[in-house]
């Protein structure tokens, strides 16, 4: 009986670590369209939707939500004078870090990173006026 249950114990753990490994794989595919959505956005309007996209992603990987978040800070860079986009970053950029922490609270320190990226991004904007 105890090997019973250690076998059924076995294949549980196996099966639950491949339907998370399939979940995971989803979501990485999904962040990837995402990200491209972020490349070809022309539009402030446009970057609301996207970001109600990357909230459903709850399995991704921090490396990944890393990458959004980065390129969130590249599309500031594009459009500094959006102010969508830097409400965008600040939204991706608390997703990102409070996926990244434990508790799933972004610190004071994830905030004023967040702000220290956004003004290294549009600090040519203010340098020029």
């Amino acid at each position: 009986m105890e090997y019973f249950i250690r076998v059924v114990l076995g294949l549980t753990i196996i099966f639950s670590a491949y339907l998370w490994m399939r979940v995971t794989a989803k979501e990485i595919v999904k962040c990837n369209r995402y990200k491209k959505m972020i490349k070809n956005c022309d539009s402030p309007e446009q970057l609301d939707s996207i970001f109600e996209y990357f909230k459903r992603l709850t399995f991704l990987p921090n490396k990944y939500s890393e990458e959004c978040y980065k390129e969130a800070l590249l599309l500031l860079e594009t459009y500094p004078e959006w102010t969508s986009a830097r409400v965008f970053v600040v939204n991706v950029g608390r997703w990102h870090f409070g996926k990244s922490n434990k508790d799933s609270i972004v610190s004071d320190k994830d905030e004023r990173t967040i702000q220290t990226d956004i003004i290294a991004r549009t600090s040519t904007l203010i340098s020029n006026r």
